[in-house]
């Protein structure tokens, strides 16, 4: 990560603010290509964060910075019955 993304990120402590203020913080910068969908979408309106499924001090995922080590296991946390049709159907 860049120096002063660490800087800013290091002055927040996501613990102890609401989700709309964690979403608040991250899409400042991140706010295009897929982030760009989140203001309104389902996610947001369920009053999830960004730090629900992402993690800047210890992602699980080699990619995208998850809290699981794969997209499939992190969406099974709340979509079990969805992530197990996907899975029948393409086995």
């Amino acid at each position: 990560l860049p120096a002063d993304h660490l800087l800013h990120l290091a002055q927040i402590q996501f613990g102890q603010i609401k989700p709309a203020e964690i979403n608040e913080t991250c899409l400042a910068c991140h706010n295009r290509g897929n982030h760009a969908g989140w203001e309104g979408s389902g996610h947001e309106r369920r009053n999830l964060s960004c730090t629900t499924c992402h993690s800047v001090h210890s992602p699980k995922s080699t990619e995208r910075q998850l809290v699981k080590a794969t997209q499939t296991e992190l969406c099974a946390t709340c979509h079990r019955v969805q992530v197990t049709k996907t899975e029948r159907a393409v086995a």
